[in-house]
């Protein structure tokens, strides 16, 4: 907040302002990056015409502020009047380097000595003083014959400058330290199986890459991440997804990964283990093994055995696919696991590959919409593509 009436003055305000701004915010994308970009940007980029009422801002980071019809700055919460003239149109640098100035004349006493410290010309000091006079509409130095000193005015705005300056250092570290990936976390949440594939090698090579960036990493179904991640508490998750209806919003970006196959488990001594292929069809009789009923891996077994004209009989149910390798193992069924779960094989089963085309789900990396993208966030992306590929590359399950 100690930056909002120095920001305020930097906005030159014209009638085709209005529109961008406010347009921005009824779309529920505009925030400080916004009014930090109209600060940077030439007013005659903007386009459109002032609204005709007055329009109240209730963005996340500029709630409050409000456009006056007849103003010509952006009055921030009341801390400024609405000035009758043309503001002259700065950006937080130029304030901070006015200040700076202001600073060093206060130390030095006069404005040739400030002139000489910084390198300026004596006549570009009076005129950064007399611009920061201008915009507070009050006297900040009394002039002498030897020299110049604060006046009430310039000794309380001095007084701030200091802490000001230091605190703008210290965000601008921080932010280039997050952007630099130096600094910053990524929040991220993965389904099990490619929590015990995909993601240890990614992020071992992010981390060797991006050593300061602090990497935390929960566990779920995709149904139990999506939420979190469009609530804000996830900055990137690892789901999957079956044919059919996406849990995801479509604004929301996504990568697909790889696809993850569905492949045959069957006891050693099963009739069908001598078989290279074998059709979901010759299961029809068999006992099956799967996850629960409500995973969405079970709810795809069946309506893959439904579409090739059976109902399977399902005997047990379990959620650790080492369990469902177990009980196929002792042969009271059958399985369909993900090969991404295939990454240990008991010795005492056999995976075949089933035809002609086995189910198969898509392993997609979800991040949130582009307001709340972690600068990390894309580089994890790209880690994640590479450690994909490298699993195609290496898969040896039959396909």
């Amino acid at each position: 907040l100690f930056l909002l009436p120095y920001v305020a003055f930097t906005v030159y305000k014209r009638p085709h302002q209005y529109n961008r701004l406010v347009q921005s915010f009824s779309q529920g994308t505009s925030d400080l990056e916004t009014l930090s970009e109209m600060l940077n940007s030439k007013p005659e980029t903007w386009a459109g015409e002032r609204p005709e009422k007055v329009r109240s801002l209730d963005g996340p980071d500029l709630k409050g502020f409000e456009i006056l019809q007849d103003s010509r700055i952006l009055d921030l919460r009341g801390w400024l009047p609405g000035a009758a003239g043309d503001v002259e149109r700065d950006s937080v640098v130029v304030i901070r380097r006015r200040l700076k100035v202001l600073k060093e004349v206060a130390y030095r006493g006069s404005l040739s000595s400030a002139a000489e410290e910084l390198s300026y010309s004596q006549s570009a000091v009076s005129q950064q003083i007399a611009a920061l006079e201008t915009e507070t509409g009050l006297t900040l130095l009394e002039r002498h014959p030897r020299g110049v000193s604060l006046t009430a005015a310039g000794q309380a705005l001095v007084g701030h400058a200091e802490g000001i300056l230091a605190r703008l250092e210290a965000a601008e570290a921080a932010l280039s330290a997050i952007a630099g990936l130096r600094g910053g976390r990524l929040r991220m949440a993965s389904f099990p199986t490619a929590g015990a594939t995909l993601m240890p090698l990614a992020i071992a090579t992010f981390r060797a890459a991006y050593p300061d960036v602090e990497l935390t990493l929960s566990e779920g179904e995709p149904e139990e991440i999506v939420p979190r991640l469009r609530a804000g508490e996830l900055d990137l998750a690892l789901l999957f997804e079956f044919t059919g209806p996406s849990l995801l919003p479509r604004s929301m970006p996504r990568v697909e990964l790889l696809s993850d196959p569905m492949h045959l488990a069957l006891p050693r001594e099963h009739p069908l283990a001598a078989r290279g292929r074998v059709r979901l069809q010759d299961l029809s009789d068999e006992a099956w093994v799967q996850t629960s009923h409500s995973s969405p891996c079970a709810r795809h077994v069946v309506r893959s055995c439904h579409a090739a004209g059976f109902e399977p009989n399902v005997s047990f149910e379990s959620d650790d696919y080492q369990t469902v390798q177990g009980l196929v193992a002792a042969g009271v069924g059958v399985a369909l696991i993900p090969e991404l779960a295939l990454s240990v094989v008991r010795e005492d089963i056999v995976i075949r590959a089933l035809s002609p085309s086995p189910p198969s789900r898509e392993v997609i990396a979800a991040v949130p919409e582009r307001a709340r993208l972690v600068p990390a966030a894309p580089a994890m992306l790209a880690v994640l593509e590479q450690a994909a590929a490298q699993y195609a590359n290496k898969r040896g399950r039959p396909a």
